[in-house]
């Protein structure tokens, strides 16, 4: 089951997956494992306006076999983020069955989670480490002044100069 959001904020809807992903599996007897949401920074428009959070579209791909849980598909839905939007378009997509491959590697989980989450923007700044507030561009100094000054004059005439006209 694939179920994609647009229209709502994608960290919005990452803190929502959990609590749908959990219900959705619940209410279809699949495992969580079955279940893919994605959201992007898409923007919805309407006559060049913005309307995300006032506008949610969610397509939602399952099986057909399916297709008589769709109103409690939708209100399972519906009540985990209707704090988050005022309007939700939802659109089914039936297929008749799943033609995937997957490529799963034995050397790591399936899924990142929590618990084996690594935090790659970590940094090394404790409360020990001293930061520098100094001028990191000070050895550079004299060939940035130089840059400068050269930037500042035009058709060979600098700023303070007047052209010689006697030539």
């Amino acid at each position: 089951m694939n179920i994609d959001f647009y229209g709502l904020d994608m960290y919005i809807v990452s803190e929502l997956s959990v609590d749908i992903e959990k219900k959705l599996a619940s209410l279809l007897k699949i495992k969580i494992e079955d279940i893919i949401i994605s959201a992007t920074e898409a923007t919805l428009f309407h006559q060049g306006v913005d309307q995300n959070a006032w506008n949610t579209v969610i397509k939602i791909k399952l099986l057909k076999s399916l297709q008589p849980l769709q109103t409690d598909i939708a209100n399972t839905i519906y009540k985990v983020i209707k704090a988050h939007t005022i309007h939700v378009n939802m659109i089914f997509e039936y297929i008749e069955q799943f033609h995937e491959v997957l490529f799963i590697s034995p050397d790591y989980p399936r899924f990142v989670t929590e618990q084996n989450e690594v935090d790659l923007v970590a940094s090394d700044v404790g409360p020990n480490t001293d930061i520098f507030n100094g001028n990191a561009f000070a050895p550079h100094q004299k060939a940035i002044e130089k840059l400068e000054s050269q930037a500042e004059c035009e058709d060979g005439i600098c700023e303070g100069e007047e052209e010689d006209k006697s030539h």
